[in-house]
């Protein structure tokens, strides 16, 4: 593996994530985050295409400690695009490198790593504000326009029961869309029911799929809507109505390209608001002559916020 120098004339090396590296990136995570990190299994999963991890650790000399991390989940792309995209997550550098020149370092290694044994063309990223004063440093990163998430109140008359309320539900084999063709692989390792989130996948009337993700944060219950249909959104709402909770305030996100009228006037027909949270994105050309568009807007799983 290439060497990092770092300012202090100590060497380092960036590795592909293994099992044995688990506790001590948990531990850094937490540090870094002030938030717990994924579960191993979770983890794992997320961070894997083709039976082969794609994150990478910076460890210090003696491999005692995870200085830096940088995840990837690659998918396959829409052909539209390129061939295939990795999304970039869960970012970090040990306070005491930052300032240092290991986060362009780190990208560096990490379009090699891509490349060569992934055949990635572009890395989407999802930068927050820390990540950002970085990325815009980098002159191979592409900023795009921000993302609105909107939002809307929903009022539930019961509880639901996960254990005894029945949701007939189907499985998740392929999903098209703007960005990626995801297939049974991905969807498997994505929506992975855990301690605080669940994921539902229902046919609407005509037959569209709608993917649902459900996280509870607090006294809220927030219902995303991953992959789905505009014009079924008021059949949508419907089904939340029944999955929501009165003991909680339940609320419904979605994103939306501004530049679909059509259905911007739908949400807001429907009562949404554009309040919810905001995030940073851009991209990285990995191969030029693969890449046909960069400004494709992304589905809502494509962000580990979701």
């Amino acid at each position: 593996m290439r060497p990092l120098k770092s300012m202090s004339e100590l060497f380092y090396n960036f590795q592909p994530y293994n099992s044995s590296y688990y506790d001590k990136l948990c531990f850094s995570y937490k540090i870094a985050f002030k938030r717990d990190f994924l579960d191993k299994k979770v983890y794992e999963s997320r961070f894997k295409f083709k039976n082969r991890y794609t994150s990478l650790v910076l460890l210090n000399k003696n491999e005692s400690e995870v200085l830096a991390h940088v995840g990837f989940r690659v998918h396959k792309a829409n052909p539209k695009i390129c061939k295939f995209i990795a999304f970039r997550f869960s970012t970090f550098v040990n306070k005491s490198l930052r300032g240092q020149g290991v986060y362009q370092e780190m990208m560096r290694y990490a379009d090699d790593f891509l490349k060569n044994v992934f055949k990635v063309d572009l890395i989407y990223a999802w930068p927050n504000k820390i990540n950002l004063i970085s990325c815009l440093k980098d002159k191979k990163y592409q900023n795009l326009p921000l993302i609105n998430t909107w939002q809307k109140e929903i009022f539930c008359v019961n509880d639901f029961n996960e254990n005894n309320d029945y949701i007939k539900l189907k499985k998740i084999s392929k999903i098209d869309n703007q960005l990626t063709n995801d297939d049974l692989e991905i969807t498997n390792n994505l929506f992975t029911n855990r301690e605080n989130k669940k994921y539902y996948h229902l046919l609407d009337p005509k037959g569209n799929n709608l993917i649902l993700g459900k996280s509870k944060f607090n006294e809220c219950i927030y219902f995303s809507l991953l992959h789905y249909n505009f014009e079924s959104l008021s059949w949508i709402l419907n089904i939340i109505e029944r999955l929501g909770s009165k003991s909680y305030k339940n609320y419904v996100q979605l994103w939306c390209n501004y530049n679909e009228y059509e259905n911007l006037r739908m949400i807001l027909k429907n009562g949404f608001e554009p309040n919810g949270p905001c995030f940073n994105r851009g991209v990285y050309i990995l191969n030029e002559k693969n890449v046909s568009n960069i400004y494709a807007f992304p589905s809502m799983y494509h962000h580990d916020a979701f």
